[in-house]
């Protein structure tokens, strides 16, 4: 089964996913993020982009994260930005257990718009990039 939406209500679930998912550890998330999201917006040290692609490396020239414009408008540039699962891995190893499983997108995404402040992140994903 498939449901038609509106791009205005794509938009209002987007933003009530991540209130609901960060509301009832939200304490949480803000006492730490000022110290985790500079640190994981440092691991990002060089870009390109290849057609709808923006691919972030880290200082060894590894892929870490790739972000994929599929829309601009009077809004600006909105996308998914894509997360390397191998370094997704390590910095699961970096923090405790919870805390990265249920905050690490939006750690990242923060991260990401720290850099792009232009672009907005409607969804991260973690997984292997090619």
């Amino acid at each position: 089964m498939k449901y038609i939406i509106t791009e205005s209500q794509f938009k209002l679930i987007s933003e009530l996913e991540r209130t609901w998912r960060d509301f009832e550890y939200e304490n949480d998330y803000n006492k730490i993020k000022d110290k985790v999201v500079p640190y994981i917006a440092n691991q990002f040290d060089f870009y390109d982009f290849e057609g709808e692609d923006l691919y972030l490396y880290d200082s060894d020239k590894k892929l870490i994260a790739k972000f994929h414009f599929y829309e601009d408008d009077e809004e600006g540039i909105r996308g998914e930005l894509y997360f390397s699962r191998d370094h997704d891995e390590l910095l699961e190893k970096r923090f405790p257990h919870p805390f990265w499983m249920r905050h690490g997108k939006y750690l990242v995404s923060d991260a990401f718009n720290i850099l792009f402040p232009e672009y907005k992140v409607l969804d991260v994903r973690t997984g292997y990039l090619f």
